[in-house]
């Protein structure tokens, strides 16, 4: 597939991670958002500390609920519709 983002995927995982690392919260779930292998690859558990890191860029934001994993809670918290079906993996 052609595209801007197209070479994306061929980013070695630690510049991937890095890059992701830099988002916010709301911006991390966009780009989740934007194709079935960039949601597979951020809706893993080996994916949580770039949820965990991106979460802690907002101050003052209370911890994720224990019954709610990284990814639901940001949704919950940035998206008028909030996806029931957030993987549980994370």
């Amino acid at each position: 597939k052609s595209g801007k983002l197209r070479d994306l995927m061929n980013m070695p995982v630690d510049i991937f991670t890095e890059v992701c690392s830099h988002l916010d919260p709301h911006d991390l779930r966009r780009l989740a958002l934007t194709s079935k292998r960039l949601w597979d690859i951020l809706m893993t558990k080996e994916s949580k500390h770039i949820w965990k890191t991106a979460l802690a860029s907002v101050p003052y934001l209370p911890e994720c609920p224990t019954d709610l994993n990284e990814p639901q809670y940001v949704c919950l918290l940035f998206s008028s519709e909030c996806l029931t079906h957030v993987s549980t993996e994370c």
